[in-house]
């Protein structure tokens, strides 16, 4: 929720209060898309884990079916890409590496002390994709990846604070988090 209200700020900003609703409407489409398929394909991949760990998710409690969510999962990923495709060339190219960054998490990194990347790609290309989208880029937005870099490993740390100790006994996972022990994360 928070990523789709920041969608419409960001617009709002980058238009100077005066977005292109279609247009903004599409870019929001595309993060709603993006960010669900991601959450979703976690919570997939996860499930066996979540069974044991969070047995109240979804997925494991049985409330949505595993071929509901890999249909949900590839419909969310076709529509963001055919969206994101009616966008400017530089927005749906940055849609497409941010959604295949946080895939990359999901299927690949997330165990890894490299969990922290994906977040960084996606996560500061964010405010360039809604700016591009709205055909607004400017070179000066460049300077968000410095400070990014620290907000971003604090964002992949925070998500990892929960899990750190279950993950780390039951699934034997290496995120940065993990390395970092629950205190020294925190």
């Amino acid at each position: 929720i928070m990523v789709l209200v920041a969608t419409l700020i960001f617009g709002f900003v980058a238009s100077k209060g005066l977005p292109d609703w279609a247009t903004l409407g599409r870019v929001w489409l595309v993060v709603l898309c993006g960010h669900s398929a991601i959450g979703i394909a976690n919570d997939y991949l996860d499930r066996q884990r979540d069974a044991i760990a969070q047995p109240y998710k979804p997925i494991p409690s049985g409330l949505v079916s595993q071929s509901f969510a890999r249909g949900l999962l590839i419909g969310l990923l076709l529509t963001g890409a055919a969206t994101a495709i009616t966008l400017p060339l530089p927005a749906a190219l940055l849609a497409l590496a941010c959604t295949g960054s946080g895939l990359l998490y999901d299927f690949y990194l997330k165990d890894s002390y490299l969990s922290w990347v994906p977040y960084l790609l996606s996560f500061s290309s964010f405010p360039l994709f809604v700016w591009a989208g709205l055909e607004r880029f400017e070179a000066n937005l460049l300077w968000l990846y410095p400070p990014a870099l620290l907000l971003v490993i604090g964002i992949n740390l925070a998500n990892s604070l929960p899990d750190i100790d279950t993950d780390l006994t039951a699934h034997n996972s290496r995120g940065l988090g993990h390395l970092l022990g629950t205190r020294r994360a925190l």
